[in-house]
């Protein structure tokens, strides 16, 4: 399989209402919600090991691959707001029962992840390829809150996720905050909002790759 279907195969398209999947070495018990977040960490190390090696090929494939990811969850995604909005489901609340619902949660979380592992090691290439998307951006954004909101994610999405807000200026940037993986003469992916802090930037350059230190999704 090339690397662009492995990338693909992560953006979720459909899946079985019954959560059929396994674990490998698990077991599907009762407990609905632990086998929603076993599943989720074993799709969230295949989406990893997908980017780390998108990462890799040149600037061309890369924006090829990034385009049809984006063009892809641009397809899936708003279905799945709607069904989550129209079944009253709140982000953090109790795991929801019915299949459909279930299932345009998975869609949301898993994209997302997809989404924040993408933009934060190649922000330049994902600000060209979101530009002038503003609608998507808006859903993005929508979808990025949302996730955080939900209780599900373990240690390590939950501080890529953490890391993503910070990167679109979402949530207020901590004062050590660094993308490392972008380059020096790169303007800030913006979400609408201008910033215009020069020597700050300065400042958070002399202190390093901090990103590096709290590192989203382990080793590269």
């Amino acid at each position: 399989m090339s690397v662009l279907c492995v990338v693909l195969s992560c953006v979720r398209v459909t899946e079985s209402s019954e959560q059929s999947e396994q674990v490998p070495g698990g077991q599907s018990g009762p407990d609905e919600l632990a086998l929603f977040q076993a599943l989720f960490r074993y799709k969230h190390a295949n989406i990893l090991e997908a980017v780390k090696t998108v990462v890799t090929l040149d600037y061309a494939k890369q924006h090829q691959m990034l385009t049809m990811v984006i063009d892809k969850m641009s397809t899936v995604l708003p279905p799945s707001r709607v069904m989550l909005e129209s079944s009253g489901y709140v982000p953090g609340a109790a795991f929801p029962s019915k299949p459909e619902v279930k299932e345009a949660l998975s869609n949301i979380v898993e994209n997302t992840v997809l989404y924040g592992e993408l933009l934060l090691r190649l922000p330049e290439l994902m600000q060209s390829v979101m530009k002038g998307k503003n609608d998507l951006q808006l859903l993005m954004n929508w979808s990025i809150m949302f996730t955080s909101e939900t209780k599900l994610l373990d240690v390590l999405a939950s501080k890529l996720i953490h890391l993503t807000t910070q990167e679109l200026n979402l949530t207020e940037r901590e004062p050590d905050y660094v993308n490392p993986y972008r380059t020096k003469k790169s303007s800030e992916f913006q979400t609408g909002t201008s910033t215009n802090k020069p020597s700050k930037k300065k400042k958070e350059k002399v202190r390093g790759p901090r990103l590096s230190s709290a590192r989203v999704s382990g080793e590269l």
